[in-house]
């Protein structure tokens, strides 16, 4: 968080000039007080203006104070698969809390896994919770006393389904049922297609020359016969003829 001490820095810079400034600038003379009004009694203090009304609250505010706000707020925690908060919005004696509560613990348990091991399963956990609740739409709901009843359409299912809630101490719960879990794979994020493999040139490919060796013999090549080698036996010694007899 290194952009607060920046912030404060630059803060105090800002006074410190400010400061110097009015040292340095002259008092600037009062201005002159105006002429009362022909007719108006100078000694009558002006009425203060009357304080400006307080915003209302927007129609449709996301609370439990109403059975809308209720399902509003409920059908947003699943969009953002924040499954805590909607356990929350449930009534504990629904016929499904326990169901909704023991899937937040686990996935809870899931998201500390992963991020021990280095692997963030947030977006996985998210887009499986959001499933159909991404563009459910509800009717109006229709109250009498400390119940309510209205009618949801989630974007994966053809059919409406009805939800129930009740009021307590000022607030509205849903009544869980195992039909308003609409979660599903459609919102994972979508795996991305592997590499299309490159198409094979008609071309054929030349064949590389053989590599040289030292003094240009081609290596693996067989080798030349060598020669022959002189022998080495001695040379045979001519026998000299016998001399012709004398008559």
């Amino acid at each position: 968080m290194r952009t607060l001490p920046v912030l404060f820095a630059a803060a105090g810079l800002m006074l410190g000039v400010c400061g110097c400034d009015r040292k340095e600038s002259p008092t600037p003379s009062p201005a002159p007080t105006p002429a009362p009004a022909p007719g108006s009694n100078p000694s009558t203090p002006p009425k203060p203006a009357a304080p400006a009304e307080a915003a209302k609250p927007a129609e449709g505010a996301s609370d439990q104070s109403t059975p809308e706000g209720a399902i509003r707020l409920f059908l947003g925690s699943m969009q953002r698969g924040d499954i805590t908060t909607a356990v929350s919005l449930c009534d504990p004696t629904s016929p499904a809390y326990e169901t909704l509560a023991k899937l937040a613990r686990e996935l809870a348990a899931a998201k500390e896994r992963g991020k021990s091991a280095g692997q963030d399963p947030t977006p996985i956990i998210t887009g499986f919770l959001a499933g159909g609740y991404r563009g459910a739409t509800f009717a109006s709901p229709e109250a009498s006393g400390d119940r309510a009843k209205a009618l949801i359409k989630f974007a994966n299912r053809s059919e409406p389904v009805q939800v129930d809630l009740t009021r307590a101490e000022g607030k509205w719960y849903i009544l869980y049922t195992d039909q308003l879990f609409a979660g599903d794979a459609s919102g994972l994020p979508k795996p991305t297609a592997p590499a299309a493999p490159r198409p094979a040139s008609d071309t054929p490919a030349s064949t590389p020359a053989p590599a040289t060796g030292p003094a240009g013999v081609t290596p693996n090549a067989p080798a030349a016969p060598a020669a022959p080698k002189p022998s080495t036996a001695p040379a045979p010694v001519p026998t000299p003829s016998p001399a012709p007899k004398p008559n």
